[in-house]
C-alpha cells in the first residue's frame, strides 16, 4: 500500500513542471560566481551545492503548496468516503520530495564530480549535505501544510513571498536574522575556517520538525492535533537559536586543531590538516628562499603558519604567515610567491591592531621587490621602483647592511626609525615622523 501510494503521488506530482526554474537559479548563482576556486576545496563544494536553495526553497515550497491546494480541492467532494483523509496530504509530500530531492542530488553530483577532477583539499562535510537534504524535505513539508490547511489559492504565492523576504530582508536590528535558517551557500574560500556544528544542527532540527507536520498522518483528530502542535513547538525551539544574530556559521579553526611539520631539518610549518600534504613542499621552498637571502636577512623566521585568504587568528610576532588565496592551491608559482611574502612581510605585526606607518609599508614593499628579483622573479607592479633601483645600485656590502637593518626593524614591529641608503631618495619618505 505504501509503495503504491508513493508511486501514485510521484506520477501525479506537479513538481516536474516547476523544475526548470530552480535550474535557472542554479545557472544564475553559478555564472555570477567571480571565480571557480571552489573546485579546489571539498568543504567549499559541500556548501556551494546548496546555494540554489537560497531562492530554490521558495520555489519548492510554493510549488508544493499549489499542488497540495489542488489535491485538497479535488478530494473535498470525496472526503466523507475516505478512510484516511490524511493519506492524501502524505501523498502530496511524497511526490514533491521525490522530484525535488532527485533534482538536488543531480546538482550535488555535478558539483562533486566536477570538484573531484581538480584534486581538491579537505573533506566533504556530510553534516552540511544532510542539512541540505533535510531542507528540501522541509520546504516540501511547509508547502504541503500551507496548501492543505489554508485552503486558498493564495497560499502558494504568499508562502513563496514570505520565504524570499525572510532570505533577503535583514531583520538583525530587531534581534532576528532568518538567513540563519534559509541561507545555503559559502564564502569565496574556506581554507582555515571550520563550520560551527551547532547552527547546522539547529537547521537540521528545524526542517525535521517541519517534516513531522506531514509524516504524522493519524486518523484520530485529538492525536493529530497533539502531534501537529508538538512539531510546531519543535520547529520554533530550533529556529530561535538559529536566527540569533550572534550565531556564527563559520569560525577560524583553532590553533589546537593545526598540525605542524617536524621543524628539526628546516622551518616549521603549521596549519589546518586540510593542507597538510603541502607542508613538506613548503618547508623545502622556504629553506631555499631563506638560503638565497641569508646574507641580506640573516634572522628570518623559523616558524610559519598557514592561513586562508583573510583568516588570521591574531598577531603572532616572529611567526611568518603564509596566506593562501584560493587560486594559490592550483598554481605552484603563486604558492611560491606567497611563501616569499611570508618570509619578508611581518603579517603578525599588521594584525596587531595598529596600522603600519607609511614608511614601514614602503620599506616592506622595497624588501619584497628586492627579494623577488634576487630569486629571479619580477617585482610586483606596485613596487617602489625608484627605491628598488637605488638600492640595487649600491655596493654589495652597503646593500646587505641596509637590507638587514630594516628587515630586523620590520620584524620587531617598529613603525619609525627606517632609513634610506646614502644618496637614495624617495618622495614622501619620512614625512610622518
Amino acid at each position: 500500500m505504501t509503495a503504491r501510494l508513493w508511486w501514485t503521488s510521484v506520477k501525479r506530482s506537479y513538481a516536474p513542471y516547476f523544475l526548470p526554474l530552480p535550474v535557472a537559479i542554479l545557472y544564475f548563482v553559478q555564472s555570477s560566481e567571480p571565480n571557480q576556486d571552489w573546485r579546489t576545496e571539498w568543504l567549499w563544494t559541500s556548501m556551494a551545492a546548496g546555494r540554489w536553495l537560497l531562492f530554490g526553497g521558495a520555489v519548492i515550497a510554493g510549488a508544493t503548496a499549489w499542488e497540495a491546494w489542488l489535491t485538497r480541492r479535488r478530494a473535498a467532494a470525496f472526503e466523507p468516503e475516505l478512510t484516511d483523509p490524511h493519506a492524501g496530504r502524505l501523498a502530496v509530500w511524497l511526490g514533491a520530495v521525490t522530484w525535488w530531492l532527485a533534482l538536488h542530488l543531480a546538482i550535488l553530483a555535478f558539483y562533486l564530480i566536477t570538484a573531484a577532477g581538480s584534486q581538491p583539499v579537505g573533506r566533504i562535510s556530510m553534516l552540511t549535505l544532510g542539512v541540505q537534504v533535510a531542507a528540501v524535505a522541509g520546504y516540501c513539508a511547509a508547502g504541503t501544510a500551507a496548501g492543505w490547511w489554508i485552503k486558498s489559492p493564495l497560499a502558494a504565492p504568499a508562502l513563496a513571498v514570505v520565504l524570499v523576504a525572510a532570505t533577503v530582508v535583514d531583520l538583525s536590528q530587531y534581534g532576528m536574522h532568518f538567513r540563519g535558517l534559509t541561507w545555503f551557500g559559502s564564502v569565496r574560500s574556506l581554507i582555515g575556517l571550520e563550520l560551527v556544528p551547532a547552527l547546522l544542527l539547529y537547521r537540521l532540527g528545524f526542517f525535521a520538525a517541519l517534516v513531522l507536520l506531514i509524516v504524522v498522518a493519524v486518523r484520530h483528530r485529538l492525536v493529530g492535533q497533539i502531534a501537529t502542535a508538538a512539531a510546531l513547538v519543535l520547529a520554533v525551539t530550533f529556529a530561535v537559536p538559529a536566527i540569533n544574530p550572534r550565531q556564527q556559521e563559520l569560525r577560524p579553526a583553532p590553533l589546537t586543531a593545526h598540525v605542524c611539520t617536524d621543524g628539526r631539518t628546516g622551518p616549521q610549518v603549521c596549519g589546518v590538516p586540510e593542507l597538510q600534504r603541502w607542508y613538506p613542499q613548503f618547508v623545502t621552498q622556504l629553506t631555499d628562499i631563506e638560503t638565497a637571502i641569508a646574507e641580506d636577512a640573516p634572522d628570518t623566521p623559523r616558524r610559519f603558519r598557514v592561513y586562508g585568504e583573510a583568516v588570521p587568528l591574531g598577531a603572532e610576532r616572529g611567526v611568518g604567515q603564509i596566506r593562501l588565496r584560493p587560486s594559490l592551491i592550483e598554481q605552484p608559482d603563486q604558492r611560491h610567491a606567497a611563501l616569499i611574502e611570508a618570509v619578508i612581510i611581518p603579517f603578525g605585526c599588521l594584525d596587531a591592531g595598529t596600522p603600519p606607518s607609511q614608511d614601514a609599508q614602503l620599506i616592506a614593499s622595497a624588501l619584497l621587490a628586492l627579494t623577488r628579483t634576487t630569486l629571479g622573479l619580477p617585482a610586483s607592479d606596485d613596487a617602489p621602483q625608484q627605491l628598488v633601483d637605488g638600492v640595487r645600485a649600491l655596493p654589495p656590502t652597503a646593500r646587505m647592511q641596509w637590507f638587514s637593518a630594516n628587515y630586523r626593524r620590520l620584524w620587531s614591529c617598529e613603525q619609525t626609525g627606517f632609513t634610506l641608503p646614502d644618496g637614495v631618495t624617495y618622495p614622501g619618505f619620512g614625512a610622518n615622523r
